[in-house]
């Protein structure tokens, strides 16, 4: 049966997704684990089939349906603006790379999550999560070099295999 996509329909949806990221965001752990957290709940999200006809449906339907695309594009928006805050915090601090400009990386960061989601259709893609995420925190990361244990946080979509 196909979801009703009117706006309250797409924030039941969107709303949990937004405050899991935020929450994340603003635990007390280090930086570098927050984004590592924030990475798996965003990477998650892409084999759950609420959030994929959220986004994949919701996305077409709303280029129909104004109401519906200001909801998408501002739930989109908050998901982005937690991962732009904290890549901030951490180039302030030095956890990140002094030279990294935070909206662009936020955006491939989301972008890197949007992409596992139309994966998920196939059940992944050549490039698991777990290793996507990694490389994406040893870009941001001032000194790489340190960060030498894997990922504390279960990601999906990785499978047990390692192709490196």
């Amino acid at each position: 049966r196909k979801p009703a996509f009117r706006v309250a329909w797409v924030t039941a949806r969107g709303a949990p997704l937004v405050k899991e990221v935020a929450q994340a965001a603003e635990t007390d752990t280090p930086l570098a684990e927050r984004l590592e957290r924030v990475m798996t709940v965003l990477f998650a999200a892409s084999g759950n089939e609420a959030v994929y006809q959220l986004w994949i449906e919701g996305w077409g339907r709303a280029r129909r349906n104004k109401g519906l695309r200001l909801e998408l594009a501002w739930i989109r928006e908050q998901l982005r603006l937690s991962v732009e805050d904290l890549l901030s915090a951490g180039k302030r601090d030095g956890t990140f790379r002094s030279d990294l400009d935070s909206g662009v990386m936020a955006a491939v960061i989301l972008g890197a999550a949007d992409g596992l989601l139309l994966q998920s259709a196939n059940q992944g893609g050549p490039v698991p999560a777990d290793r996507l995420a990694d490389s994406l925190l040893r870009a941001v990361l001032r000194n790489p070099a340190e960060r030498s244990a894997p990922s504390p946080f279960p990601l999906p979509l990785g499978g047990e295999e390692d192709s490196r």
